[in-house]
């Protein structure tokens, strides 16, 4: 009875970590190429389409989980309207739990549609994210409005800007044999874009809240960043590696990955 009830409750946290995890990639990484779409656009890299494409490999590790997927994403404009964008992200994530032979697998999948108007950006978006063994099913909701800076922020770049924003998560988790979450977490962040010849340098910095716990490792407040170097094999191809953490007092998240965009 003793090894049950221990096993439950490896099972119950890793439920917990493992939706946490899946946040970080498939949701942010789906607002994350909506902004690129419309940097293309604003600074005049975006090909004929205005579309772009974006194949990547991940690992993630923190406190209890490790977990390691890829992720396919698409992007693109409206021809008899270029200032409306559509994206699509797919993600497959593999966990481990480091003090039990615990493991799962989910599938994500994200939908995203933006208008920009001058230098302003409205993204909203849905997703749906099921683990193989059907024991949870996430449904979640956002909406962003942003802001990219009207003119190159750093002379050392030859194309740069930054972009402001705020946001909103709404979820709803439904657990077999457990009782449903509802939250919303609340974002405001700045990114920055800049390209020196080839390379392009994005980095990003996050404040977020939740309005609930529900999560024994999230606090009130935390604290998202990252940083991603790419270089352009081609005028249409960009291989990128990139970091993202997030961390409050009482815990860590990292995750690294490495990409392919290809624009056209």
């Amino acid at each position: 009875m003793k090894k049950l009830l221990c096993t439950l409750s490896a099972l119950l946290s890793f439920n917990v970590l493992a939706d946490t995890g899946r946040a970080d990639i498939a949701t942010n990484r789906g607002l994350e190429l909506m902004r690129e779409a419309n940097f293309n656009q604003i600074t005049e890299l975006s090909k004929e389409s205005g579309s772009l494409q974006n194949i990547e490999y991940f690992v993630g590790n923190n406190k209890e989980v490790k977990s390691r997927g890829f992720l396919l994403g698409t992007v693109s404009n409206f021809v008899d309207a270029p200032n409306i964008h559509a994206g699509l992200t797919v993600s497959y994530q593999k966990y481990k739990f480091k003090d039990s032979d615990t493991k799962d697998r989910e599938y994500s999948l994200d939908t995203f549609l933006s208008y920009r108007k001058d230098n302003y950006l409205f993204i909203g978006g849905l997703g749906y994210t099921q683990s193989k063994k059907v024991n949870k099913r996430a449904y979640s909701g956002n909406f962003e409005v942003g802001k990219f800076s009207s003119n190159q922020t750093l002379n050392l770049f030859d194309k740069g800007r930054f972009y402001y924003y705020a946001g909103i998560d709404s979820n709803k988790w439904k657990h077999k044999n457990m009782e449903n979450i509802r939250f919303n977490n609340f974002r405001l962040g700045v990114s920055s874009y800049h390209f020196i010849d080839r390379f392009r340098v994005v980095g990003n910095l996050e404040f977020n809240a939740d309005d609930k716990k529900y999560d024994i490792n999230r606090e009130k407040f935390n604290l998202a960043y990252s940083l991603a170097v790419g270089y352009n094999i081609y005028d249409d191809l960009l291989i990128e590696l990139k970091y993202k953490g997030t961390k409050n007092k009482n815990f860590y998240d990292n995750l690294i990955s490495l990409g392919f965009t290809h624009t056209f």
